[in-house]
């Protein structure tokens, strides 16, 4: 979690400049956790896809942030707009429920590509991208 969390605020301090992190006990549909809330008014993401998968930079980096925080919570929704700020929610919790993976729910697309960690589930919702591991 400490990972994920200075990923997602230096992620605001290189792309942003300004923003804010907030932090919260959820209880998930089977368990609790923790959620982890990062916005700024930044530039936004232009592509929410790509900027999970690792080695995009646009900031001369090595592209491992959202990636990383992504194989390292739970669940991660990311909202963004270009000249319209980012939101990041990720979420992790204590004993999550077992991968869902044999199940596909609907409206989650397997997104096929060579990520080194696995196939991801995304699932829009409304201007929001939600992220999960397939396992």
């Amino acid at each position: 979690i400490v990972t994920s969390v200075s990923e997602l605020a230096s992620n605001i301090f290189h792309h942003a400049g300004t923003g804010a992190l907030e932090f919260g006990r959820i209880h998930g549909e089977h368990c609790p956790g923790l959620e982890v809330v990062a916005t700024d008014s930044g530039p936004g993401i232009a592509c929410v896809r790509s900027a999970i998968q690792d080695g995009l930079s646009t900031a001369g980096g090595l592209g491992g942030g959202p990636p990383g925080v992504n194989r390292l919570m739970h669940e991660l929704e990311i909202s963004s707009r270009v000249r319209g700020g980012t939101r990041v929610v990720a979420r992790k919790f204590i004993n999550p429920p077992p991968s869902r993976s044999h199940s596909p729910d609907p409206g989650w697309e397997t997104i096929s590509s060579d990520l080194p960690f696995g196939k991801l589930r995304m699932k829009r919702v409304g201007d929001a991208y939600l992220f999960r591991s397939v396992e």
